[in-house]
């Protein structure tokens, strides 16, 4: 909190990347929805979704796990939360990682009522990640 509030003296805008995995369903989401809206009632979030197919395999081609029925609850919980961030909090867009495009840039500029170039080109300056992770090489699946 006092990290924050001395950040907040000197910028504008101030954030950080929350990611969502509940271990215990609901439990970890609901105390970061009361936790935000205690402290952060008027904030602006940008609730990044990954397709759940992607980010549900990533565990079985990253660390080899073979039991992907527990990953899966924690997407649906995590998604759940972010549904209920945005219900909560109106100042929020959703983004959806795969189909990044210019257009969500400036949704995104536009609920923080701040222009963001240099996101803009480091979003759009890479070379677009393979839609299928067989396309990868075995020689990097594990990095």
């Amino acid at each position: 909190m006092e990290t924050l509030a001395g950040l907040l003296a000197q910028h504008r805008l101030v954030g950080e990347k929350v990611a969502f995995g509940a271990f215990e369903p609901d439990q970890w989401v609901s105390e970061f929805l009361a936790f935000q809206r205690r402290y952060f009632p008027a904030a602006a979030y940008i609730l990044a979704f990954r397709n759940p197919r992607d980010a549900i395999l990533s565990s079985a081609t990253t660390w080899g796990v073979q039991e992907l029925t527990p990953w899966a609850r924690s997407y649906i919980e995590a998604t759940r939360g972010l549904i209920r961030l945005r219900r909560d909090f109106p100042r929020t867009v959703p983004v959806f990682l795969e189909t990044i495009e210019p257009a969500t840039v400036l949704a995104i500029e536009r609920c923080l009522d701040y222009p963001m170039p240099q996101f803009s080109a480091l979003m759009f300056s890479r070379v677009a990640s393979p839609p299928d992770p067989g396309r990868i090489q075995p020689s990097c699946a594990r990095l």
